[in-house]
C-alpha cells in the first residue's frame, strides 16, 4: 500500500508535468526496454529468425527522419525530448505495409516509408503489430505514468544545462520544432 506522503509527492510531481504531451504518448527511450521485456517474457512473438524490425526500431527511425528533415544530425537528438504515440505509430506502419511498391524510394516523400512487396514476413509483422497493440493497451497507463515520471526526473535531476527541450511527438507530421 502506498503511504499518503508518497502519494502526495507523486501528485505534486504530476502537477508540474508539461500538459501538452498527449495522454497516450510514452517516451521514445522507454519503448526499447518495454518491447524487449515483452519479447523476453513471451508476451510478443518475435524470434531471432524474423527479419522485420521491432517497433522500437521503427520509432527510432521516425526520430531520425524528423532530425534529418529538419536539418539536424543524430548528435542533436539530445536537444529534444521525443515522445511516441504508440497507437499512431502502429497504425502508420500497418498502412505502409499495405502499400504497393510505388515511386522512387529516395524521393523526399518516400524516404524511409517504402515497403517491399507483400511477403510472408510482412504478414508476420502485421500479426506482431496486432499482438503489440493488444498487449500495450493492457499496460499503457502504467507505461505512460512511468514515462512522465522519467521525463520529470531527467529534467530536474539529470539534465545539467536545465534548459527546457522542445517536445517532439512521433510519428511526426508537418509541425516544425520550436527554437
Amino acid at each position: 500500500m502506498t503511504s499518503p506522503v508518497l502519494s502526495a509527492q507523486f501528485g505534486t510531481l504530476m502537477d508540474n508535468f508539461v500538459h501538452d504531451i498527449p495522454q497516450s504518448a510514452i517516451l521514445l527511450d522507454f519503448i526499447r526496454p518495454l518491447e524487449s521485456a515483452l519479447i523476453g517474457r513471451d508476451f510478443l512473438s518475435h524470434t531471432p529468425g524474423d527479419t522485420f524490425y521491432p517497433l522500437w526500431f521503427i520509432a527510432e527511425l521516425e526520430r531520425n527522419t524528423f532530425l534529418w528533415r529538419n536539418g539536424f544530425s543524430l548528435a542533436n537528438k539530445v536537444n529534444f525530448e521525443f515522445w511516441v504515440e504508440v497507437d499512431q505509430l502502429i497504425e502508420k506502419r500497418q498502412k505502409l505495409l499495405g502499400r504497393e511498391q510505388g515511386p522512387n524510394p529516395l524521393s523526399p516523400d518516400q524516404l524511409f516509408e517504402q515497403v517491399e512487396e507483400d511477403t510472408p514476413n510482412s504478414d508476420k509483422e502485421r500479426v506482431y503489430l496486432q499482438e503489440f497493440f493488444k498487449v500495450y493497451h493492457k499496460i499503457s497507463q502504467h507505461a505512460q505514468v512511468l514515462s512522465q515520471v522519467t521525463s520529470q526526473i531527467q529534467r530536474e535531476y539529470l539534465d545539467t544545462d536545465k534548459e527546457e527541450k522542445p517536445i517532439i511527438i512521433l510519428p511526426y507530421s508537418r509541425n516544425k520544432p520550436s527554437s
